[in-house]
């Protein structure tokens, strides 16, 4: 029983910053993964299907709950998103599955999608990195993403959240297909993400940098403060035309 005089200090409530359907997106992706594209013969399903994670009824509960609290608009308490990073970044496909999940969040094209082509260049890209920062910080707040320093389109990690739940770095891979969605849905996929600066890979802060096609600034110059490629980032982090 708590002493009235020294009273127990109050319980800290869990940050909640990340969207729900972020959650959603990624047990939705390890689920239609590892859906069987086709069925043996022989093949025990009551054998085979349960060693599939993303056929479980652990995860089915978990994707019914997190599009319930999708549905209302809510956040997710940070710990479950590290650990969902965690369980996805353990799989051989996990690179696969960040960027796919990363392109479903981007969502449908933006108006950019229909000026393209009629306002001037600079415009259309100032319309869009307007766009892309109002979609990230909805998806993850200004504390988890926020625009980096400098006028491109560029975006850096202000908490670890990713590197905690992914030691390895392979949740970037999120934000690099966002970030490529964008590029593909809105500029006609003409152009370069560019990953050169990760935590870990052992610099200070993880950021990413679009430079559209005819854009002749590198990526790495777009941001004050983000360093040029420095040959660390992998070929999956720079795309010139991708199809989703």
């Amino acid at each position: 029983m708590s002493d009235p005089a020294h009273p127990d200090p109050p319980t800290r409530k869990p940050k909640r910053r990340v969207r729900a359907l972020v959650a959603l997106m990624l047990l939705e992706a390890i689920r239609d993964h590892d859906l069987p594209a086709e069925v043996l013969e022989d093949e025990n399903m009551a054998i085979t299907l349960p060693r599939r994670l993303g056929l479980s009824g652990v995860i089915d509960a978990r994707i019914r709950h997190y599009r319930d609290e999708a549905k209302r608009g809510r956040r997710v308490p940070d710990s479950e998103i590290r650990d969902l990073f965690g369980l996805v970044a353990r799989r051989p496909d996990s690179e696969e599955l960040f960027r796919w999940v990363g392109r479903e969040l981007y969502g449908q094209p933006g108006r950019m999608a229909r000026v393209r082509g009629i306002l001037p260049r600079g415009v259309t890209l100032r319309l869009l990195r307007r766009d892309v920062l109002r979609r990230t910080k909805a998806l993850f707040g200004r504390s988890v993403l926020a625009p980096a320093d400098g006028e491109g389109i560029a975006l850096e990690a202000r908490d670890p959240i990713f590197l905690e739940g992914d030691p390895g770095g392979h949740a970037c891979h999120l934000v690099t297909g966002l970030l490529r969605a964008a590029l593909l849905r809105d500029l006609g996929g003409h152009g370069e993400v560019d990953h050169g600066t990760c935590e870990a890979r052992g610099s200070e802060v993880c950021r990413w940098a679009v430079a559209a096609a005819g854009d002749d600034s590198p990526p790495g110059r777009r941001a004050r403060g983000s360093s040029k490629d420095d040959g660390t980032a992998s070929e999956g982090d720079r795309t010139t035309k991708e199809a989703s």
